[in-house]
């Protein structure tokens, strides 16, 4: 998943929380919460299986002699 989508349910996970104090009745604030951790889950699962970012510059190697004759 991209990061795009990880900032999506980042900004979900946060509007439920803001909800949770909001919520006219505990029942309602606790089903909040439970969708925030479940975003928040989420995240954290897809955050653990996105591969390692990889240096994708190209690598110079300069191969120098290890003995060089400058007689001639």
């Amino acid at each position: 998943m991209s990061g795009e989508d990880i900032a999506y349910y980042r900004q979900r996970a946060a509007i439920e929380r803001s909800r949770v104090a909001d919520a006219p009745t505990a029942q309602i604030a606790s089903v909040h919460e439970k969708l925030a951790h479940l975003y928040e889950e989420l995240i954290s699962r897809m955050e653990q299986s996105r591969p390692a970012r990889q240096d994708l510059r190209p690598t110079l190697h300069i191969a120098t002699p290890a003995h060089s004759d400058t007689r001639l």
